[in-house]
């Protein structure tokens, strides 16, 4: 006997029929502590700490989020999806958002081995839920990026994943729309860049969960992925304001706290609050990021 997954009864062109013995025999191998976890369905006796262990996991298999809606497993440990899995996908796409954030996940399997960058592409439509609306008769999710990283990160939290990897997956799901071209200002690239600095999200990991989602929806045109790298935006910003010295935290400054405190000013924290005003300035377009041009600004202001 054969049953469809719940996907597959919404989009029967992009999976494959699925039987249900196979739910448990299929690619994942499953042990004693995730068996119990589908057979109780009861998560309040299982500690959250081997809940997440067994869910990273289940992020080895590109079939994961599948196997773990049909099973009901999902919705338990993350109650997050139950909304935004159904919905339409608006006027930009022809699939619902589940089966959008699915196929990005199963894409970002075959590109990555890093579950949290898996995860993030599974996750980046999560704000979808909270934000739709219907204007003009249209489906709109604005604002989704930004509250898809509020969600994340309260799933992750609760989840006691560490601080390192909630931030990591939830900066780069709110940030994923920038790859579309609705930042027109250096400004607002630079304070990207800085964000995905601060969290050591490596450039060519947005780029990636970008492509994962230009390819998950159905409408766009099907693209290899170094093609996609030759004609992305992103890439070729974060390259220009590289190569202009452009700096993307304080750190990049041309000059150190070394500097700072050749001109009087003492050791300590008086020295972050220095570099920090320069390094705004320089956001701001307001002052060059030379060395010649900081050292006259330390001198006229602090010297």
């Amino acid at each position: 006997f054969k049953q469809k997954t719940a996907y597959e009864i919404k989009e029967c062109d992009w999976s494959s029929d699925v039987c249900s013995s196979d739910l448990i025999l299929g690619k994942m191998e499953i042990d004693s502590e995730l068996e119990t976890i589908i057979e109780n369905y009861d998560f309040s006796n299982i500690p959250i700490e081997n809940v997440r262990k067994e869910f990273i996991r289940c992020l080895e298999s590109e079939d994961a989020f599948t196997r773990m809606y049909t099973m009901g497993v999902l919705g338990k440990i993350i109650p997050e999806f139950e909304r935004p899995i159904t919905i339409d996908g608006g006027h930009h796409h022809d699939e619902s958002v589940g089966v959008h954030c699915n196929k990005a996940f199963q894409l970002s399997c075959k590109l990555t081995d890093s579950k949290m960058l898996r995860l993030a592409c599974g996750f980046h439509d999560l704000g979808k839920g909270p934000t739709m609306k219907i204007k003009k008769k249209k489906v709109t999710f604005y604002g989704h990026a930004k509250k898809g990283e509020e969600i994340v990160r309260k799933i992750m939290t609760r989840m006691k994943f560490s601080n390192k990897e909630t931030e990591y997956v939830a900066v780069l799901v709110g940030s994923h729309m920038y790859g579309y071209g609705q930042y027109h200002k250096n400004k607002s690239y630079s304070k990207t860049f800085k964000r995905f600095e601060d969290v050591a999200i490596k450039i060519e990991d947005a780029v990636l969960l970008n492509y994962c989602d230009s390819q998950a929806n159905k409408r766009n045109r099907r693209k290899k992925f170094h093609e996609y790298l030759t004609h992305s935006i992103v890439i070729k910003k974060y390259y220009d304001l590289k190569s202009e010295n452009h700096p993307f935290s304080v750190k990049d400054l041309d000059i150190s706290g070394e500097d700072v405190m050749s001109v009087g000013i003492p050791g300590g924290k008086q020295v972050g609050v220095v570099l920090t005003s320069m390094y705004d300035l320089v956001q701001e377009g307001l002052l060059e990021n030379r060395r010649h041009s900081l050292m006259c600004h330390l001198r006229y202001h602090y010297g």
